[in-house]
């Protein structure tokens, strides 16, 4: 067994360099070596552990920290840089992040450099990758989400070749995480790299807020009014332009008002002081302000004689809608005397209807037949008419 406490530090080799590709728009890579502060500065670290201390903060200029643990059961921060040779190959420059669980092996403080070992980021990353060697065990990464929940955890065993353990998000929510050993002799950590949102010269973004009488299926029933607002992350905004139909672009000041039946298509984008341009975004206004036509016919309006025979009867006609179209139509047969009462499905359609009155009936009977429209954006328009039984030739007696 190698010995940790003197001398005898670990080398090994890593990634250095993440390349992207095909990553999320406006996504950088950091690179933490132990070599070298974020301005450039060489860091030179010792070859023992007792010549050092635990690492916290003197790569925060990368926005990263040490020794803040990813999940708050565990202790955290047990790693201390160093340089030399440790019997571990593979790894770049001549610093690496090293652990020892020999009781021999202490800082200046006379604490022991063991795991697990808590990285926080000042933004949050997608993807974090650390180059991990050493003798047996192995070593367990997990990320975690600004709420201190797990997003992710990976574990590979250590051997005397630095390989890298990565951890990896859908989005960016990865706030800190935490690399753990199982099991192990020595181990070293070098080359820790995280994918963060890069903010720097990002165009604006605009949002449209649209207000008025809202229909169905994103349908509204009359005028809207249509407002912008842009912000810049990384600036000021400097203007924002819109277009109406293919028009002509013009400078935004106020709420635009929409008018009119039919699909309008509002355009817009911003452009932020140091020129950067925001792709054109579209929104559809859907317009209806008129309810459907709807045309009723009877091929009969009375019947007669009141016999009891049961009559035939067309129901014709039609319907339309020239704003978002019919959505659909019903019908509706009813007898006074709630008797006969046919079902219809479509105009055209002829139907029986019984020519009878009752003894005391001195009005007669009446049959309504109603056909009712009802378009996409959810307007209505009934149309009813009426079909009369009379009573002739003889005396009513209530």
């Amino acid at each position: 067994m190698p010995d940790y406490n003197a001398d005898g530090i670990l080398r090994a080799a890593g990634l250095g360099v993440l390349l992207m590709t095909g990553g999320a728009a406006h996504a950088a890579s950091v690179t933490v070596d132990f070599d070298r502060l974020a301005d450039g500065t060489p860091v030179a670290a010792p070859q023992s552990f007792f010549q050092t201390l635990p690492v916290r903060d003197e790569f925060a200029g990368f926005g990263v920290h040490f020794g803040v643990s990813g999940n708050s059961s565990a202790s955290a921060g047990g790693g201390g840089v160093l340089s030399g040779f440790f019997g571990v190959n593979g790894f770049s420059g001549t610093n690496f992040l090293a652990f020892s669980p020999n009781p021999a092996a202490t800082f200046q403080s006379g604490q022991n450099p063991v795991g697990p070992e808590g990285f926080l980021f000042d933004k949050p990353a997608n993807l974090v990758r650390l180059n991990v060697g050493g003798f047996g065990g192995t070593a367990t990464l997990t990320a975690f989400d600004p709420s201190g929940a797990p997003v992710a955890s990976a574990t590979q065993t250590l051997n005397t070749t630095v390989a890298p353990l990565e951890v990896q998000s859908t989005s960016f929510n990865i706030a800190k995480v935490q690399v753990e050993f199982q099991n192990w002799w020595g181990a070293i950590a070098d080359d820790l790299v995280f994918v963060v949102q890069d903010h720097t010269n990002v165009p604006p973004e605009t949002h449209c807020t649209e207000t008025g009488p809202v229909g169905q299926n994103g349908w509204y029933l009359g005028d809207v009014m249509a407002s912008l607002v842009a912000t810049d992350e990384d600036g000021t905004v400097g203007s924002t332009q819109w277009r109406l139909d293919g028009g002509e672009w013009q400078p935004y000041s106020a709420p635009m008002l929409v008018s009119g039946s039919g699909t309008h298509q509002l355009e817009y984008h911003s452009v932020d002081n140091e020129g950067a341009w925001e792709a054109v975004k579209a929104d559809e206004i859907k317009i209806d302000t008129g309810k459907p036509v709807v045309e009723l016919q009877l091929s009969r309006w009375f019947l007669w004689p009141a016999d009891g025979r049961l009559v035939p009867v067309r129901v014709c006609g039609s319907a339309s809608d020239s704003g978002s179209g019919l959505a659909g139509g019903v019908f509706e047969v009813k007898d006074e005397y709630g008797q006969v009462q046919p079902s219809v499905t479509t105009f055209g359609q002829v139907i029986s209807l019984k020519s009878s009155v009752r003894p005391r009936d001195c009005n007669g009977r009446l049959y309504k037949v109603m056909a009712t429209a009802t378009d996409k954006a959810g307007q209505q328009k009934s149309v009813t008419r009426w079909v009369l039984v009379p009573r002739y030739g003889y005396q009513c007696h209530k």
